[in-house]
């Protein structure tokens, strides 16, 4: 789930739903789902477990070639979403915090360029490794959050300009 910002250009924190952080036993998915939408720190922060700290998130607004690439890849209908998801991820993923493996903090690299946009992306490595996290969810779940902020500012877009 998304922190709120005011923006539509820069970057955004997110924050899975999934992590181990939160206490299941207290509070049901959708309970944790609605309070990290809201954007309210205070609401979430609730549902942790004691002095637990969840993994946030640090995400880029997309724009230009990566835009475009990833718009036209969601509507082949052919391998869309899980395809579509991964690139989304590999390319708007800039930083994570609070994610450890069993060697301490993990850091992502970032590799020169993806191959079809030419836009700055994420290692295959780093992606397999997320891609291993909730045997697939959190890709899933980060994808889903980068296209629904991709369809806001397209309609934020399309108001601005009267359509």
């Amino acid at each position: 789930m998304q922190i709120k910002t005011a923006t539509t250009t820069g970057t955004f924190d997110w924050i899975y739903a999934g992590d181990e952080a939160f206490d299941p036993e207290l509070f049901s998915a959708d309970e944790l789902s609605m309070a990290l939408l809201s954007g309210d720190s205070a609401r979430w922060q609730k549902m942790l477990k004691p002095e637990a700290k969840p993994a946030v998130w640090r995400l880029r607004h997309l724009g230009g070639k990566a835009r475009m690439y990833l718009r036209d890849l969601a509507m082949t209908g052919e391998r869309v979403l899980s395809t579509a998801f991964w690139d989304a991820v590999s390319l708007s993923l800039s930083g994570v915090t609070g994610l450890y493996g069993p060697a301490g903090p993990i850091k992502l690299k970032q590799r020169a360029q993806h191959a079809e946009c030419k836009a700055p992306c994420l290692s295959d490595a780093d992606m397999e490794m997320l891609a291993q996290i909730d045997d697939g969810a959190l890709v899933i779940s980060l994808g889903n959050a980068i296209f629904e902020r991709m369809a806001g500012a397209d309609v934020e877009e399309d108001s601005a300009q009267g359509k």
